[in-house]
């Protein structure tokens, strides 16, 4: 299936145009409606030149290295989109960008913004954040597209949330099993209050627990804290084999180096969200076991992100973010070609039911099982500041 050529006619090929505006930006009601096609729930009008959708993710704060991932792979996409004629070699697609700290709150406020101006699609991130936007999203009939945040209630969210990667719970039990392989039968776990942390803590805690591993010590910690020596020091008098931090971005950096700042050496594991530059950076990181879900764009793909963003593309959240904008270009030419006259948020959910299989930047095909993707996970370790596989 080639997905890129069923979105886009074969024409002549325009210059590339992305629209962002950042929170604090306004294009103006008139402007952001005619864009989006129209407010209160309408739709796009299937000949529309040009339609919006939405991006909501971390450009400040501790979170918004991934944010920056996130935006790269969408701004990607709706170029490639739009330099290629546009969905049906007419419509180009406008991105508009909120920064939401990785937080509910300011994520509601941009999110109602959008659904005010018509938007009926939405990239979102962050579990907290994203489970806070589900129901408005059902209430409005807006599809939600989620490619950073794994909390496996995001799976229970209903028809209009749709995961282009993998929930937590199968990250989890995959390092679990290794570890258990590799002749662990205790952990700790430390792990941050937020709904991703908290699914971390039961999900390895239940699949450890499962093969007959004993958890030796649990301690919570605040989601964006910066000291987190008190809890360490109490699960170190638990003599673990190995530390299971339930938290990623900065929050997971910060654990890491107070680890060895309090002289404990300790193995420590978590699931892929660790890696992130900040970490693969810290000494304090070396050996540390993850779970990855490998990406593997073509040549062509890599060629052209390290030409635009001066770096290779190593994380998949990339991917599950370029995906989100391609399955919306497909999504949305399905329904113009069923004969409808404007697309809106439900029948956009519609299509991706009905299509289910889609061809992913991953160099692979994405997979919707009951709205959250099929993809494989792999075991791996940080060493030399890299992210190496292992068997």
């Amino acid at each position: 299936m080639q997905a890129r050529n069923r979105l886009v006619a074969t024409a002549a090929a325009v210059a590339a145009t992305v629209v962002v505006t950042g929170c604090g930006t306004s294009t103006g009601s008139e402007a952001g409606s005619a864009a989006a096609g129209g407010g209160g729930g309408e739709g796009y009008p299937c000949d529309a030149d040009e339609v919006t959708i939405g991006g909501l993710w971390a450009q400040s704060g501790p979170q918004a290295a991934y944010g920056e991932w996130f935006a790269n792979g969408t701004e990607m996409a709706v170029e490639d989109v739009n330099a290629e004629g546009g969905i049906g070699g007419q419509t180009q697609i406008r991105l508009q960008v909120e920064d939401t700290r990785a937080l509910p709150e300011p994520a509601v406020v941009a999110f109602q913004g959008m659904v005010a101006d018509g938007i009926q699609y939405v990239l979102s991130s962050f579990s907290s954040q994203t489970l806070a936007l589900a129901p408005i999203a059902a209430n409005e009939e807006v599809v939600l597209v989620n490619g950073g945040a794994q909390s496996d209630a995001l799976g229970e969210q209903g028809p209009f949330l749709f995961n282009t990667i993998p929930l937590l719970r199968n990250e989890s039990a995959a390092l679990a099993e290794k570890l258990y392989e590799d002749g662990v039968r205790s952990a700790a776990i430390i792990y941050t209050s937020d709904d991703g942390g908290e699914a971390a803590r039961e999900n390895f805690e239940a699949a450890f627990t499962e093969l007959g591993g004993e958890i030796a010590g649990v301690e919570s910690a605040e989601f964006g804290g910066t000291d987190f020596r008190s809890q360490l020091t109490k699960l170190r008098s638990t003599d673990p084999e190995v530390l299971l931090l339930g938290a990623f971005g900065q929050d997971s950096n910060n654990i890491i180096s107070q680890v060895r700042e309090i002289g404990w050496d300790v193995p420590l594991a978590n699931t892929s969200w660790v890696a992130i530059p900040a970490v693969l950076e810290n000494p304090a990181a070396e050996g540390l076991r993850l779970t990855t879900i490998p990406f593997e764009p073509s040549e062509e793909f890599q060629q052209e992100y390290q030409e635009k963003y001066g770096e290779a593309p190593e994380s998949a959240f990339i991917g599950n973010y370029y995906d989100g904008v391609t399955i919306f270009a497909e999504a949305f030419q399905h329904v113009c070609d069923s004969g409808a006259e404007t697309v809106s948020g439900a029948a956009l959910a519609d299509a991706i039911r009905e299509i289910g299989t889609f061809d992913s930047v991953y160099g692979s095909e994405l997979t919707f099982e009951e709205g959250t993707a099929s993809r494989p996970i792999d075991l791996a370790v940080i060493e030399g500041g890299a992210v190496r596989p292992v068997g």
